[in-house]
């Protein structure tokens, strides 16, 4: 009996463009029994058991995990394809892409099928208006899965989530393997080129400790991609898509937490509330201690834990000091006289 096979799409959160575009995997419409052992809807790699998540969307190109490829020749599996991708009209849509929605639609790729759960929870790299524009280009696509939720008042809702369509995978092979022409690729980089960016601080402030700290605390939300020059009182029409939580780093072992939409500031109403919301249980969580918010707060202010911060400097020494000849070793003589350095 011939055995067929789907190319498919594996993802998993943290999924980087570079391996969404290898994990495209040759998945099985029937049981594969002998030497190697599936069965219908496992990839020849592993078991679907085995991964985050396996697409159940036939994909349109060639399969790219190595590792089936190579089983599929072994044991004579024909891979069905869905025909190849009009290469003609993804060059026209590539073109006509602004810079904005070309650095999006590989992170949409990438994240694989990710649930609409609020702006705060966008996968890295997606901004809201952005990924709104590919819907609107059928690039990407909002469903209904078969998984529900309760919501506030007890309400069974069905779970929505977003991921790429067969065009908007055929768009991202245009603009990652260079089919879009060299002069028009250098003039849209041209247009789109800023300055050093960090996500969720300024450049500025990226090394600050407590921002780092925060940063973790916050890893699983969206986080505002910031220059140096962004101010986000009066954001440019060029910051628009800019959304996430921005940190400010104040007092030591204090960081103020901002969550920006269209590049800009908003009040506590929604959906800045909720976001402003979700920042709190997460810092809460990791430990933070969080100043309670007024009703109209535009922003979230939280200490670190003491414990994150045992035996450094915040302008007293927090716990246990060091002891003196972790800190330096001073001559008796210059004790005496209170000399702090040698």
């Amino acid at each position: 009996m011939e055995i067929t096979g789907r190319v498919r799409q594996s993802s998993h959160p943290r999924q980087s463009t570079g391996q969404a575009q290898h994990a495209r995997h040759i998945v099985l419409d029937a049981p594969l029994a002998g030497r190697l052992r599936r069965e219908a809807g496992d990839a020849l790699c592993r078991p679907a058991t085995d991964f985050y998540e396996l697409e159940r969307t036939d994909l349109e190109g060639d399969a790219t995990c190595k590792t089936c490829v190579e089983r599929a020749a072994r044991y004579g599996v024909r891979v069905i394809t869905t025909g190849a991708a009009d290469t003609a009209e993804a060059e026209k849509i590539a073109k006509s892409l602004t810079p904005k929605m070309r650095e999006v639609l590989p992170a949409v790729v990438a994240a694989g099928a990710f649930r609409d759960h609020g702006l705060a929870a966008l996968p890295y790299g997606v901004t809201y208006p952005s990924l709104q524009a590919l819907v609107r280009r059928g690039l990407a696509e909002k469903y209904e899965t078969d998984e529900t939720f309760a919501d506030f008042t007890g309400k069974v809702c069905p779970i929505r989530r977003y991921r790429a369509t067969d065009k908007g995978l055929a768009v991202l092979d245009v603009i990652t393997f260079g089919a879009v022409e060299d002069g028009e690729r250098a003039e849209q980089d041209a247009v789109g080129e800023h300055a050093r960016t960090t996500h969720g601080s300024t450049p500025t402030d990226a090394e600050h400790p407590d921002v780092i700290a925060a940063r973790e605390a916050l890893d699983d939300l969206a986080a505002a991609t910031m220059t140096d020059h962004h101010d986000p009182s009066d954001p440019t029409d060029a910051e628009q898509d800019v959304h996430g939580y921005l940190i400010e780093p104040r007092a030591p072992g204090s960081v103020r937490v901002h969550w920006l939409e269209s590049g800009g500031i908003g009040r506590f109403r929604l959906p800045n509330g909720q976001a402003l919301d979700q920042i709190t249980d997460r810092l809460a969580k990791a430990g933070w201690t969080v100043e309670p918010r007024r009703f109209n707060s535009r922003f979230v202010v939280a200490e670190r834990p003491a414990e994150t911060a045992e035996g450094t400097w915040r302008g007293a020494w927090i716990g246990a000091a060091p002891a003196d000849d972790a800190l330096f070793d001073l001559d008796p003589a210059d004790a005496e006289q209170g000399a702090l350095f040698v």
